[in-house]
């Protein structure tokens, strides 16, 4: 009986292995996302972070992105408390997240440009969206980098109207992470 214990374990352990080396994960734990909703003639609104998590699976496709919001980091203090207060609510609304796929991905030649398909969720407001993103394989690691615009009204950003004007009614969004295995 022990012999064959000792020879389901080993088919377990085969099979385990095999599903994990097809769910191939690669991690940027530092992943870069910045915005921006600058107006001319006006202070620049934008803000940066570097403490993002995104994962992405080249077998699947499956991509998946997640920031928390207070992160955030403005040239202006000031800026950056009323952003989290009354405009990204942060301590209500934490995390702003993204699950999507990369579409006709060919994990055999990652470099090109793919268009991802999937949802954005921000302030509990979930939309789908569609971006185009650069592919770059390199050693050990896969670049990522997207630029695409998001309404801030779609996603419950109240701007009062005596500001509104100072900031753009769509805002940029980019992206720039290094995945590695």
């Amino acid at each position: 009986m022990g012999f064959y214990l000792n020879k389901f374990s080993f088919i377990v352990l085969i099979l385990c292995a095999f599903q994990l080396q097809a769910q191939d994960k690669w991690i940027d734990r530092n992943a870069q996302i910045s915005f921006d909703a600058k107006v001319p003639s006006f202070e620049p609104v934008a803000a940066k972070t570097e403490s993002a998590t995104a994962v992405f699976e080249p077998q699947t496709a499956k991509i998946a992105a997640l920031v928390f919001v207070n992160t955030f980091k403005f040239k202006v203090a000031l800026m950056q408390e009323h952003f989290n207060e009354s405009y990204a609510e942060s301590s209500k609304y934490p995390k702003a997240t993204f699950e999507g796929e990369v579409l006709s991905f060919d994990d055999q030649n990652i470099n090109g440009t793919y268009k991802i398909k999937g949802n954005l969720t921000i302030k509990n407001t979930t939309k789908s969206v569609e971006i185009l993103a650069q592919f770059k394989q390199k050693q050990n690691s896969i670049l990522l980098t997207s630029e695409f615009e998001v309404d801030p009204e779609d996603y419950g950003f109240d701007i009062p109207k005596v500001v509104r004007y100072k900031i753009a009614k769509k805002v940029t969004i980019n992206l720039s992470f290094v995945f590695k295995s």
